[in-house]
């Protein structure tokens, strides 16, 4: 692969409640370099050391969805990125 030690995790809607908060605690830690997800990370959650968010066909969202997903990174020391595409 183009970077083989990458560790992927990948997050969506109709994966149950425990396994997501699994996903996420381990992402937190560090344990996931990418958290490859829907728009689900647009509500609440908070992971400091995230400091760059990818969002593939950003017109099929609102400015306020934007907003909320673009806001999911650079919380911490780290400068946040944001990419539209």
């Amino acid at each position: 692969g183009l970077i083989p030690k990458l560790k992927i995790a990948i997050l969506h809607s109709q994966i149950n409640a425990n396994k997501s908060e699994e996903i996420m605690l381990e992402f937190a830690k560090g344990n996931y370099q990418v958290l490859l997800c829907t728009s689900i990370v647009e509500s609440g959650i908070h992971l400091p050391n995230a400091n760059t968010i990818i969002i593939d066909n950003a017109q099929n969202f609102g400015l306020a969805d934007l907003h909320q997903l673009r806001g999911r990174v650079g919380r911490g020391k780290k400068e946040g990125f944001c990419y539209f595409l």
